[in-house]
């Protein structure tokens, strides 16, 4: 998705960081696809240092926007029917976390580009193995379920863990209750030999 930071001239004077130590400042600017004069200034390619501001007129926006739209939904591709499965993001050991399943190439290779794009490799989120075809019906369906029963008992152990954490609090504010009130008894307890020593004397 193309994110617009300014336009020019509205925005004329607005300061953009775009790391740590670079700002730039809006103002009048050549295009960086055409030399003609910018009309906007959107965020470029990312990394985990920043990114980089590029400044394009109307005409060169108007073609980034059609060929972004064009890319993210996979109409430059062949569409075909199948059985296709889509990781939606790995971890640092490969492993696949989670995956969609589709019955045509081009809406899986879509989706495989959007979570490419909103991907964050230095977060250690990655994108999966790609568009998977598997051969049958019965292999693509038997993989669903599987993902499934993989996400229910996911989902039941993170409620049993959730359900161990809220006994232990409740186990250790018992217990210092339990402190608190002891200790309040043993002062009290003291108190009341200091006034027996008290009456004694």
């Amino acid at each position: 998705m193309i994110k617009i930071l300014a336009r020019i001239p509205d925005d004329n004077g607005k300061v953009i960081r775009f790391s740590n130590t670079a700002r730039m400042t809006v103002g009048p600017e050549p295009c960086d696809g055409c030399q003609a004069p910018a009309a906007y200034v959107i965020k470029g390619e990312t990394d985990s240092y920043g990114f980089e501001p590029v400044v394009l007129c109307s005409s060169c926006y108007a073609k980034m926007v059609k060929q972004d739209e064009e890319y993210m939904t996979a109409a430059d591709v062949e569409d075909r029917p199948g059985w296709f499965i889509v990781s939606e993001c790995t971890n640092y050991d490969g492993h696949g976390s989670w995956f969609r399943a589709f019955t045509s190439f081009r809406s899986a290779e879509a989706f495989l580009r959007r979570i490419e794009e909103k991907a964050a490799p230095w977060m250690g989120l990655y994108p999966g193995n790609g568009v998977q075809e598997l051969a049958t019906e019965g292999e693509w369906r038997k993989c669903i379920k599987e993902e499934r029963e993989a996400s229910e008992a996911e989902m039941k152990w993170e409620m049993e863990e959730r359900e161990r954490e809220r006994q232990k609090e409740e186990e250790e504010r018992e217990w210092e209750r339990q402190k608190e009130e002891e200790e309040r008894e043993w002062e009290r307890q003291k108190e009341e030999a200091r006034r027996s020593l008290d009456v004694e004397q």
